[in-house]
Formats: structure tokens, C-alpha cells, sequence
């Protein structure tokens, strides 16, 4: 099958993918004994809803894979952003890790299945991780000209992280409510392992995503600079200093890495509020 007619085919039955995640989801909560119970049928729904949206994350992060081809004019390897995505995966265990050994006097068990999830959502973004590294990879390079053209790149490429972004706020949000429904089936709810589950789910969405919007950031200003220079007359000065700022609007270059996450990373904001509540003292 040529190279074409392969993307066409993926166009036309990738949404498939979500069936497997979907069974994976299911595997793991049809094996727990408590299978039947109210608050097993809760925390069931949630992880296949999860793990079948893991799926569809697999999907679109291959498609913008694709896409981030033709907006850059160059070919990516995944070979060249394995780094970035064997980083993540250190991280996460590390950061993992240190959440068990400090809920688990709290929690009194090692829940295996939880981590069983972890890596079928781990396997479902996949994709999206490769293409944020590709985007930071890109966004490295030096701005060249014609300016223009370099210029709608980078709104591209800027667009391109957002969506992502908010892909794996909707994942983070479901990853949150599900650790909330496990800890419910046994009777053992609690708001603030609930936050340290989300902190620990956000902190590795913003270890995604801020390398690339760094880069990108970065790279918006230095295309600035040179194609819209502050001149040294200053009667002119005004215009192009306006010039500037609604460039530095549509680059985001105005905006910084935090804020992009609590703008569009859904769960930052109720988790801070979380987070405070769960702090103070009754």
C-alpha cells in the first residue's frame, strides 16, 4: 500500500483504535471481586470512558503528527524525539513513585491495576508526546526568512500545542475522577489524595508541554525582533510597538507556560481550589 492511500486508510477506520483501548479498560475492571457493586459500576464507566478516550487521543495525536509534516515543510523521524519521550516516562515513574511511598500509609495498599490504566493511557498519548517534542525540535531552529511564512509556522505550530494540550486536560480529568471512584470503592474516599493524584497528573502534562511552548515562545520573539524592529525615530515608535504587541498576541509570545496550562488544562483551576480546602483545617 503506497504511502497515500495508507493515510487515507487511517483517515477512514483509525477511529477503530478505540475499540482495543476500550477492551484493555474493560479487561481491568472486569477482573477486580467486587465486579456488580454500585461502586464498582461507577469506577467501570469512568475507566473505559478513560481508556476509549485514550484511544482517541491515540488517533488525533497521529493525524497531527502528520499534519505538523506539512506545516513545517520537513519530515520528522519518531526516532528523533524518543529522548523527549523516554524522558517523560523517567519522570513519571519518579514522580509516581514518590505519590505511592507518601499515600500509601494513607491507602494501605498497592492498587497494581491503577498502574495497568497508567500504561494504557501512557500507550494512547503516545502520539501526542512524539509531536510536542517535534514541535520543540522545530522550534529550536533559527528563524529564517521570508518572515511571513515563518510566521504563520509558528501561529500553526502554536495552535497545534494548544489543542494538544487540551486533549490532555480532558485525559487529566478523567484520570482524576477515576483515582477518585477506585479510592470510593473501599470506603476510603479522600479529597487530598485525590489532589495528589491530579498535582501528580498535571505536573506531567506541563513536563509535555512546556519544553515545546518554550521553544515556540522563544522562537516568536526572536522572529519579532528581526521582522519588527523598534525603530529609533520616535514619532514611529508608537505604531510599531503596536505592530508588535498584536504580533506577540497571535505568536502567544505575551503569555507564559503557567497560564497557557490554567487556561486550557481544565483541572488546574478546581485542583488549586481543591488543594487549598483539603489544606485547611476543618
Amino acid at each position: 500500500m503506497t504511502e497515500p492511500n495508507a493515510r487515507n486508510a487511517f483517515d477512514r477506520w483509525g477511529w477503530l483504535l478505540v475499540l482495543p483501548f476500550a477492551a484493555a479498560g474493560w479487561a481491568i475492571v472486569s477482573s477486580t471481586a467486587d465486579r456488580g457493586t454500585s461502586a464498582w459500576s461507577l469506577w467501570a464507566a469512568i475507566v473505559v470512558a478513560l481508556t476509549a478516550s485514550a484511544g482517541g487521543a491515540c488517533v488525533y495525536g497521529v493525524k497531527r503528527w502528520r499534519e505538523l509534516a506539512q506545516t513545517v515543510k520537513a519530515e520528522t523521524r519518531f526516532a528523533d524525539v524518543v529522548g523527549p519521550i523516554v524522558f517523560f516516562v523517567g519522570v513519571s515513574a519518579f514522580i509516581g513513585a514518590a505519590y505511592e511511598v507518601v499515600f500509601l500509609p494513607v491507602v494501605k495498599r498497592v492498587e497494581w491495576r491503577g498502574g495497568l490504566i497508567l500504561v494504557v493511557v501512557f500507550l494512547g498519548i503516545v502520539p501526542i508526546l512524539a509531536t510536542m517534542a517535534a514541535i520543540g525540535k522545530h522550534a529550536a531552529r533559527p528563524v529564517t526568512q521570508p518572515w511571513a511564512e515563518e510566521f504563520d509556522r509558528l501561529i500553526r505550530c502554536r495552535r497545534m500545542t494548544q489543542r494538544l494540550l487540551v486533549v490532555l486536560g480532558g485525559l487529566v480529568a478523567l484520570l482524576v475522577a477515576a483515582q477518585a471512584s477506585a479510592y470510593a470503592r473501599y470506603e476510603r474516599p479522600s479529597t487530598l489524595l485525590t489532589v495528589g493524584f491530579g498535582v501528580y497528573a498535571s505536573v506531567m502534562v506541563a513536563v509535555a508541554y512546556a519544553p515545546a511552548a518554550e521553544r515556540l515562545r522563544r522562537k516568536g520573539l526572536s522572529l519579532i525582533d528581526v521582522w519588527l524592529p523598534l525603530p529609533p525615530e520616535p514619532g514611529e515608535l508608537l505604531d510599531a510597538a503596536e505592530k508588535r504587541a498584536r504580533a506577540e498576541a497571535l505568536l502567544g509570545t505575551d503569555k507564559s507556560v503557567f497560564g497557557d496550562l490554567q487556561t486550557n488544562l481544565v483541572v488546574v483551576t478546581p485542583l488549586i481550589a481543591a488543594a487549598v480546602s483539603a489544606l485547611l483545617p476543618a
